[in-house]
Parts: structure tokens; sequence; C-alpha cells
């Protein structure tokens, strides 16, 4: 019964204590932080001192960590991620039992300290640096872990001699004014602000060649046509002071056509195309960069002028005005021109005129005596218009009809225009020298009449040369006679004694088919007498002739002196003939002979040659009838002459053929 009670009170006491007693919170007496020297790297270790529960409770901890009044970590340690150099990090621990926490207790604060930069070295750039460079220093691989800037002081020396100090993230150093060849050093310490890192040094940087350059590259014109000659300009430097030469390449279309200093579009380039200038510098060592200057586009070059050819003088109410080009506008592109024209006549605006693609004609009808007309002829090459060319003509009075009715007149050397010319019932027409008859309407020559230009060519000589292309020379002694003058044919020569020199003949000369015509040369003079005459030029230009009589230009024979013993002159040559019609009729007759070489008394007068026969050309458009004569015989030479008498004149020329017709300007 007593151990009973004795067990009963035991129990029944452990059980009221557990009961009825109250918790005895926890408690610690401090809190350490380790390491106390942090950085931003630093992991800290929060440790709570001095546990005490009356309860005997197990140890339980509740972890606050602080910067200011901020939270920043609930775990025993904590890392950098949640401060910062210069931070003050508190560690506040609360003691636990499980049941009840009790009193915080914080430790001591722990101050972040600077972290030192770290760096890898330090490099120069350019690598070959030269007097045009700024030399750039930079630091390789800086860091800092509390994100300070990493600043450098950068002392830098040329050959040696400290010549710049700079502070900074990078160092520079302008080179402009140093040498080729010169070696640069730098060092530099580095600096968080708060730590400094033992100095750096980088060098052994030579100054390399400062490469030439060119600027300012300008081509001259600055537009070009294909007649365009191009020029380059160009502004050259050297920053090392050598002497720079430029290099000049031409493209055309991307095609590189010439190194010379000017180009010349009319060898090099055509229309459209793309010409520029690459010029690249040299300074005896090295070359520098090419510059290219402006691309130009060539351009269209307009055509220039046209030569006109205008009627002269056109005659009121008988001949029409033509304007005509005669020369083309010259295109240096090569471009089909074509042509506008315009007219004013004094002065106003006229828009009758019929045009072709190479004439403008104003119709006779509009013409009245004294008007000023102008024709302006503008070449177009489809592109643009060039250069116009104008012709100014005044409108003469009309023309009246020259008609010879069995009397006489004469024509002078020159042109003469008639409406219609008509030489009847025996009357003669006269004709001096070389004259141009253009007939508006026609030529009539009747049966009965004549033309005559006999002996009214050129002249013939005394002992001098004759008159014309082909005279007969004349004599320097007494001793042969005078040589006959040429034209169609040549002149025959002079008789002459064995011991003389003859009196040649002259030369033949002008064309047997050309549409020209001349006057017969002179033959030569002798000791007492004159050479004979040449027979006259005459060129008729009508729609209509028709010679039924006589058109005679024969040359002239010796005149000789009878009451004298001298040697004997020369004789003229036949003159010259010319009909242009659209029909022609030729029933009477045509002659341009020579005239014959003197005849002496005797045979020691050395007789002159004969005259060269002349030349006769027909050009018609529709018709050539009629079945007259056509006459250009040579003259005989005088049979006289110790050794040989005198020459005749050779045969002229006759020709006809198929033309179209064309009123000539007059």
């Amino acid at each position: 019964e007593g151990e009973g009670e004795g067990e009963g009170e035991g129990e029944g006491e452990g059980e009221g204590e557990g009961e009825g007693e109250a918790n005895t919170v926890p408690s610690i007496t401090g809190v350490d932080v380790v390491p106390l020297e942090a950085y931003e790297d630093t992991v800290l270790t929060c440790t709570p001192t001095g546990w005490s529960d009356a309860d005997g409770d197990p140890e339980g901890y509740t972890y606050a960590w602080t910067v200011g009044d901020a939270e920043v970590g609930t775990a025993d340690t904590l890392d950098g991620a949640a401060f910062s150099k210069g931070d003050a990090v508190v560690c506040t621990v609360t003691p636990d039992d499980g049941v009840a926490p009790g009193a915080a207790v914080s430790s001591a604060p722990v101050t972040i300290q600077n972290t030192a930069p770290t760096v890898d070295g330090a490099e120069l750039a350019p690598a070959e640096p030269s007097v045009d460079d700024v030399l750039v220093a930079r630091l390789v691989g800086a860091a800092d872990l509390d994100a300070d800037p990493v600043v450098g002081v950068w002392t830098w020396s040329v050959d040696g001699v400290e010549v710049a100090v700079t502070e900074g993230e990078t160092g520079e150093l302008d080179l402009a004014g140093r040498a080729r060849g010169q070696v640069v050093t730098v060092s530099v310490v580095v600096s968080d602000g708060e730590a400094t890192l033992d100095p750096i040094s980088v060098g052994g940087v030579p100054i390399v060649n400062a490469l030439p350059t060119v600027s300012d590259v300008v081509v001259d014109p600055g537009v070009a046509t294909t007649d365009t000659v191009l020029a380059v300009s160009s502004i050259a430097l050297d920053s090392d002071g050598d002497a720079v030469t430029v290099a000049i390449e031409w493209f055309v279309d991307g095609v590189s056509v010439s190194t010379e200093p000017t180009l010349d579009g009319a060898l090099a380039f055509d229309r459209g195309a793309e010409v520029w200038a690459a010029l690249t510098p040299h300074d005896g060592t090295e070359a520098g960069l090419t510059v290219e200057s402006a691309h130009i586009t060539v351009d269209n070059t307009p055509p220039g002028a046209p030569e006109l050819s205008l009627t002269d003088a056109p005659s009121e109410g008988y001949q029409d005005i033509t304007c005509a080009v005669s020369e083309d506008a010259w295109d240096a592109d090569g471009d089909a021109v074509t042509y506008t024209f315009s007219w004013d006549v004094d002065g106003a605006a006229y828009t009758g005129a019929t045009d072709s693609a190479v004439d403008s004609v104003v119709p006779t009808a509009d013409l009245v005596e004294g008007e000023v007309w102008t024709c302006t002829a503008t070449p177009d090459d489809g592109t643009d218009l060039g250069t116009p060319t104008s012709a100014s003509t005044t409108v003469a009075p009309p023309l009246d009809d020259l008609v010879v009715d069995g009397t006489t007149e004469t024509l002078s050397a020159g042109t003469h225009a008639f409406v219609d010319v008509e030489i009847i019932n025996g009357g003669t027409l006269f004709v001096e020298g070389v004259v141009e008859l253009i007939a508006l309407g026609s030529v009539t020559v009747d049966a009965s009449s004549t033309i005559d230009g006999d002996a009214a060519g050129y002249a013939g000589g005394s002992r001098t040369p004759a008159d014309g292309s082909g005279p007969g020379p004349g004599t320097t002694g007494v001793a042969c006679g005078g040589g006959g003058g040429g034209y169609g044919g040549a002149g025959g020569e002079s008789g002459y004694d064995s011991a003389d020199t003859p009196g040649g003949g002259g030369s033949s000369y002008g064309t047997s088919d050309g549409v020209t015509i001349d006057a017969g040369s002179g033959g030569a003079g002798a000791e007492d007498g004159t050479g004979g005459n040449g027979g006259a030029g005459l060129a008729v230009y009508s729609p209509t002739i028709d010679i039924e009589g006589f058109l005679t230009v024969d040359g002239e024979d010796g005149a000789y002196d009878t009451s004298s013993t001298g040697r004997g002159p020369g004789a003229g040559a036949g003159g010259g003939i010319l009909l242009v019609g659209d029909t022609v009729s030729i029933a009477g007759v045509l002659s341009a002979d020579g005239g014959d070489g003197l005849e002496g008394a005797a045979t020691n007068n050395d007789d002159g040659g004969g005259g060269g026969g002349g030349r006769i050309k027909v050009f018609y458009d529709t018709a050539l009838t009629g079945s007259g004569t056509m006459s250009v015989l040579g003259g005989e030479g005088g049979p006289n002459g110790g050794a040989a008498g005198g020459q005749a004149g050779a045969d002229g020329s006759t020709y006809s053929a198929q033309m179209t017709w064309v009123v000539p300007s007059f």
C-alpha cells in the first residue's frame, strides 16, 4: 500500500508540472558575423551564441539580414548579391524553442570594403600608327566587382622622352607633329578611385610611313559631250612631307581607257557613256587610297550649222526661190539630221513654201520686186535642235525678152538672164569673153541668124605670152614663128629653121564632159605680127534651146604685117559652147574651130602654129534632136620654116549626155 501511494504521487506530480507550468522562452547572448572584413564577393555567416532555455528545449533560430532598413536575407549566410561596397550589414537572430520565440539579438554591423580592380594588361591601336593617327591605349580585361569605373593614368613617351600624361578609361596621343621612325611607349597606373594597381608598361610601337592622300578630285568640265576634252584636278598631301605623284586612270563604262591627264571624247567615249577618273597618290614608298571623281554621263551633242544655197536675186514672176541644204550639219554623235525650214519676207513670217527633206521652195507667184526673203534651216538630231542657219535674197525685177530681129546686139562677159531669147531674120548676137546666157522660157536662133563669138576669147600675144590657160608662149628671139593657143586641143608649134628653137603650142585645159565652159586661149605673137585671139566661151541654159542657124566661137588666124619679111604669129584656139536644157534641137552649125597660123611670103618666114580646137558640150533632160553639125577642128599651121613649118592645132572635143534640167541661179 505504501509503494502504491508513492508511485501514485510521483506520477501525479510529473503530469501536473507538464500541464500546469508555463513555457520559458529561450534566449541567446550574442550574434557573430564572419568574416569581419568583407567584400563584394564575400559570403557572410551569421552564428548565434549563448543559447539558453530553462525548459531544456532544443535550439532553434530565425535569421534576418538587414542593410539599413531593408531586410535582404533570412538564411544563416548571405552572399554579395545582397550587398554592395559601403553597405553596413547586420544579422539579427531570434531564438525559438519551437513553442515561442525569444528576444532577438543583432550582430555588430559589418561594413563591406572596396574590392580592388583587376586588369589583364593594356594594348595600343593601331598596331602600325603613322603621324596621321591618334594612338589609342586601352585596358584589356579590366573589371571591378564593385562596378566602380576603372581608369588609368597614362604616361606617354616618344623615343624615351615623356611627352604627355592623360587620364581615363583609355589614353590617347595625337601623333601629328611626330616623325616617321620614332618609337612610342606608354605606361598606365590603374585605379578604381580607391585602390591602385602596379604600373603596366606597353610600348615599343614605331611610327610608320603615312600614306599620301588625294582629295578634291574634280573633272572639268562637269558635263560632257562626245567632242569634249575632259581634264582632272586634285589636291595631293603627305603628312610626312614626302613628294607625292598622282596616277590618273580614266574609265568609260567601267573599262580603263587611258592614263593621260586629259581624255578626248572624240576618241574615247560616245553619247550615254559613263565616264570618271580614278586617282591614286604615291609618296615614293607606298600608294595611298584611290579616290574616284564624280561619274559623268555623256550628253547628246546638238548638230552644228548646215550650209545653205539660196536662189540669188530671183526674178519676179519668172523664178522660184529655192533654199537647199548644200552641206549637212555635222553631228558628233553620228545621228541622222533632219531639217525644219522657216521663211520670212521683209521681217514677216511666211508659211506658203513647199518643203522636202533637204530644201524649201517659195513659188514665183508670191514674189514681188524688192522684197527681202530670208530662209532659216534648223537641224534636229532627234534629241536636240542644232544651230540654225539663215540666208537672204532680194527679189529682182521681172526679166525682159531679148529679141535680135534683123539687127545686132552684143553681150559682154558675165551672166545675162531673160525670159525668151530670139535671134531671127538675119540678126546677129555677138558674145565677148565668157558669157552665161539664161533664158527661163526658150532660146531660138533661126536659120538666117547667128550667135557670133569668133575671136572674142582670150587675146593673142605680141612677143609676150598670150592670154588664157593654154596660151601660145611668147618668143624671146626673132628666129621663129609663134605657137598656136590651146583649149580643147593643144596649139601647134611654130615653124622654125634648123638653127632655131620652135615656138611651142599652148596646152589644152578644161574637161571634155564637165558642165563648165571657158574661152579659147590666144596664139603667140612673132617678129612682126600679133597672135590670133581665141574664140569666146558661151553657156546657154534654157528649158528649150533651138539652134537652126549658126553658133560660132572660132579662134582667130594669126595677124601678119604683109609689108614685113618677119616671122608669122600663131592662131587662137577655138572657144567653148555649152548648151544645157530640157529639150535641145540642133539643126544648124555649132563651130569652135581653131584659127590658122600665118602663112608667110617666103620659106624663111617661120610660120605660126594653128590654134587648138575648142569644146562643145550638150546636156539635155527630155530630148536631143536635129541633124546639125558640131565642129572643133584644130587650125592649120603655116607651111614655112627651114627645118619644119608651123604645126596644126589638135582637134578639140564634143560631148553630149542626158542630165536633169535645173535652172541655175543668176
